[in-house]
């Protein structure tokens, strides 16, 4: 019997007061065996506005209900992403003519459509320099740390290899390999990635096709503002936080290192 099954998860809200497009359940690649999931992930993001941008209205929308963004394999960093993925679904056998679909959630079908995958992702760590560069615009953005109990199974790790083997890509965990593997000048990010794969029931997406928004129960734990970051922005957003009491709030402090500072 597979390792692997689709889980049907309850988003964090079921009615958006900001007119996100939620959807009634997400799904999520799932392992019944435990991963040594981190107990907290970090997820970075930029704050303020650029052009029709407004980066802090999505923090607050990831705070407050839980939106986070699907990206399809074109939109993610690395160009090179999912190259093995045809060479696993060549491991599959031929899927039967008279199933017109399969729930499977690591399939021939899967792997033949992963252009329809989405991927979300998190960084085992808050003080990675280029990860604040890359995704934050520096010390002027935001850190978050996300508990990740309620989803743990789901949580899977990146891994980091330039030298690979065809055979790392046979079957079901090849596949999930091919969708996880990324070369070895990415692994300063760390990074656990949560897979929403192709499904059959072909939810409707955004107008411009490029992921997928959804809502997931991660609870937030920290979080971290770049030193740099305008006064306004920062109060803007602890004067909407809805609960100071759940969460830690930090401030970066630059002394050779990225450190940081609790504020009150």
């Amino acid at each position: 019997m597979s390792d692997f099954h689709i889980r049907i998860d309850k988003p964090k809200v079921s009615k958006s007061d900001r007119n996100i497009a939620l959807y009634k359940q997400v799904f999520l690649l799932g392992k019944e065996k435990k991963l040594n999931t981190p107990e907290i992930l970090y997820k970075y993001f930029k704050i303020g506005k650029e052009g029709k941008e407004d980066f802090t209205k999505r923090i607050l929308d990831t705070i407050t209900e839980g939106a986070f963004w699907f990206s399809t394999k074109k939109h993610l960093n690395d160009p090179c992403e999912m190259s093995y993925v045809n060479i696993a679904a060549k491991t599959f056998p031929l899927p039967d003519p008279r199933v017109s679909f399969s729930f499977e959630p690591l399939s021939k079908k899967v792997a033949e459509n992963f252009n329809g995958c989405r991927i979300t992702c998190f960084s085992e760590y808050w003080n990675v320099g280029p990860m604040w560069a890359n995704y934050s615009g520096g010390q002027k953005g935001i850190c978050i740390g996300f508990e990740t109990k309620n989803l743990d199974e789901c949580f899977f790790p990146v891994i980091y290899r330039d030298k690979v083997e065809k055979e790392l890509f046979n079957g079901e965990q090849g596949l999930l390999n091919a969708f996880s593997l990324k070369s070895e000048s990415w692994s300063y990010e760390k990074e656990w990635r949560l897979i929403y794969p192709w499904n059959p029931l072909r939810l409707k997406e955004n107008e411009d096709n490029q992921g997928l928004l959804q809502s997931l129960n991660l609870t937030v734990k920290e979080i971290i503002f770049g030193n740099n970051v305008k006064p306004e922005l920062k109060s803007l957003i602890i004067n909407n936080l809805p609960s100071k009491d759940n969460f830690e709030i930090f401030e970066t402090s630059i002394n050779n290192k990225i450190d940081r500072k609790q504020l009150n």
